[in-house]
């Protein structure tokens, strides 16, 4: 099972911003619907579930991937630092990332826990 968290319109931060920007999040929503048509096609939807995040006045902005193993309750693997890999963040910004991996399911617990 693949679970996605994205956001609702309302707490996308270039909601109802100026300019081209506040076609942003529409954006966002219009890929995510196509997403999932393609993989109804495929006849996988049983595989993807979509969570949409909203808490009143806050924004949301976040990227994480982790990787849970076949029956696994608990991540095993996740990725910290940036996810921007797009030309300008290659070109202006220093970022860092690393693989976080946990070998023993008992450390994975405790883990999560404190995240």
């Amino acid at each position: 099972m693949t679970i996605f968290l994205s956001q609702l319109l309302q707490v996308n931060g270039f909601y109802q911003a100026n300019g081209i920007a506040r076609y942003i999040p529409d954006a966002y929503t219009w890929y995510e619907k196509w997403f999932l048509k393609y993989v109804a096609s495929q006849g996988q939807q049983h595989r993807i579930t979509l969570y949409e995040y909203y808490r009143n006045s806050w924004t949301f902005h976040a990227k994480g991937l982790w990787y849970y193993p076949c029956g696994s309750q608990l991540p095993t693997m996740t990725i910290i630092g940036s996810s921007n890999f797009g030309t300008s963040f290659i070109l202006f910004y220093s970022g860092c990332n690393a693989l976080a991996a946990v070998l023993f399911l008992e450390l994975s617990a405790h883990a999560v826990s404190w995240l």
